[in-house]
């Protein structure tokens, strides 16, 4: 056991199978990136393993395990009903569209179900969403899963940078041991997909600056995954372990020796 202990991220074959502190490490790369006004090959590198493939790209914020969908709904509903209100209904047409008439909006063009339905002050991620029953009760059941999991969902990083004259947000998911979830029929990189679009959309509807939604996978490799099919076919988007693995933990020294 101490053997594992002491060098638990040491080699090509570390014992931590841990997939968020392999997704902190390239999220503390990436942020070695922004800081630097000029790129050289190796920060390159790393931003074309993100797929993003621009030699001028500028990296403008970046987020870790980016829980934008709640986040931005939880500050929006304070700002806008205090403290003691939280619980109440915003009712369509007050004001400037809230996050929650944006979200219910953008998954009901599907759906064509009554906004009135809806309780547009609760988190969509819990609880109830639907006031009154549907005549079509399936279609609403897909409606809900959908509002779910783009509430729920959390992409393991966020980058938001200009390439040429454009904008874009970018999710990535990150992936070492695990493959792609599903969640009630939608995978992750589905649910990915929409909340970059629906952010996007909502930034355009309310600056008119145009930001387009990205999202992909990077994957860790060791030898631990090596034959992956996944990552046999997306070399591009591999990262090794030993290049992420800070140089100060590769060779954790038995502190009983010393």
């Amino acid at each position: 056991m101490r053997e594992y202990f002491n060098h638990y991220f040491n080699g090509s074959r570390p014992v931590c199978g841990e997939e968020k502190q392999y997704t902190l490490f390239f999220y503390n790369k990436l942020l070695s990136v922004m800081a630097k006004e000029s790129l050289d090959e190796s920060d390159l590198t790393i931003l074309k393993i993100c797929g993003i493939d621009d030699p001028d790209v500028r990296l403008i914020g970046a987020a870790f395990e980016a829980t934008y969908m709640r986040d931005i709904f939880s500050q929006e509903r304070y700002d806008r009903q205090g403290e003691n209100r939280m619980e109440q209904c915003i009712c369509p047409g007050e004001s400037e569209p809230s996050f929650n008439e944006m979200l219910f909006s953008y998954v009901n063009r599907t759906f064509h179900v009554p906004m009135e339905y809806v309780y547009l002050n609760r988190n969509f991620g819990k609880g109830k969403v639907f006031r009154v029953k549907t005549t079509e009760e399936r279609q609403p059941q897909q409606m809900i899963d959908i509002l779910k999991g783009m509430m729920n969902e959390k992409p393991a990083i966020a980058l938001f940078y200009e390439s040429g004259a454009k904008k874009y947000l970018k999710l990535l998911d990150c992936k070492y041991l695990s493959g792609e979830s599903m969640n009630k029929g939608l995978t992750q990189a589905r649910l990915q997909e929409m909340i970059a679009e629906f952010l996007c959309e909502r930034i355009r509807a309310e600056s008119g600056e145009n930001v387009y939604p990205q999202n992909g996978v990077v994957y860790f490799v060791s030898e631990k995954n090596k034959n992956w099919k996944c990552i046999s076919e997306s070399p591009e988007h591999c990262i090794r372990l030993e290049e992420l693995i800070p140089e100060v933990l590769k060779n954790t020294e038995d502190v009983n020796e010393k």
